[in-house]
């Protein structure tokens, strides 16, 4: 049975700092991607998904927007819209406008974007 992650407050401020400070972007990045782990081995999905649409944001900041889809898409997948949880809204439309930017992507013969 998973174990609840508390989640307080002062936790989110501090891992927002994180994300919103450039020079902490490598920190923020690995402590995202270190939730995203430990929310997969504990079945908490939600809170996946919290972190995984968090990771989206940074890595879509940072010039990724390729890596931040691969990194929202499996973290959304099954989710249904409900008024308890905005993330799922905000996710869905973070991934619409990640889609809309890889089409807009040029790719020459032979690469990958």
């Amino acid at each position: 049975m998973p174990i609840p992650i508390p989640r307080s407050k002062s936790h989110d401020h501090c891992a927002g700092e994180l994300v919103r400070d450039p020079q902490n972007a490598g920190r923020a990045e690995e402590a995202l991607r270190a939730a995203i782990s430990v929310a997969h081995q504990q079945g908490a999905r939600s809170f996946g998904l919290r972190a995984a649409l968090a990771l989206a944001k940074l890595v879509q900041s940072m010039g990724r927007p390729v890596e931040a889809h691969t990194v929202l898409a499996p973290a959304l997948e099954g989710f249904s819209l409900t008024p308890e949880m905005p993330e799922i809204e905000e996710a869905q439309a973070l991934l619409e406008d990640l889609a809309v930017g890889d089409k807009q992507v040029s790719v020459g013969p032979g690469e990958r974007a």
